[in-house]
């Protein structure tokens, strides 16, 4: 009649989601990296790829913001600058705030 047998080894008596010795996959997937050649993750969490794509990013950033004359050019420049020196300032005033309640809690 009908027997029932194991699906990994073809033995008579259980079937393969009894079966106590693991079958080896054919077809076993393994961790691949196609960009690097990485056995230890796939091109999706690869960090020459993410590493490429910020600087992609930041390119096309600069390319974006290229300016086509001179005056563009000096405007661009003069706006970076009073950007500094007020992110400077507000550094600054942040500091000296920190400074005059750090001596006014030691006075305390």
């Amino acid at each position: 009649p009908c027997t029932v047998k194991c699906g990994n080894y073809k033995k008579v008596g259980h079937i393969i989601q009894n079966c106590r010795t693991p079958a080896t996959a054919k077809n076993q997937r393994t961790r691949t990296c196609y960009e690097c050649g990485s056995l230890r993750h796939y091109k999706s969490e690869c960090p020459i790829v993410k590493f490429h794509k910020r600087v992609d990013m930041i390119h096309g950033r600069v390319r974006a913001s290229k300016p086509k004359t001179i005056q563009d050019a000096i405007e661009v420049a003069t706006n970076l600058r009073s950007k500094m020196i007020s992110t400077l300032v507000e550094c600054q005033t942040e500091n000296r705030k920190r400074l005059d309640n750090t001596s006014k809690n030691n006075q305390s």
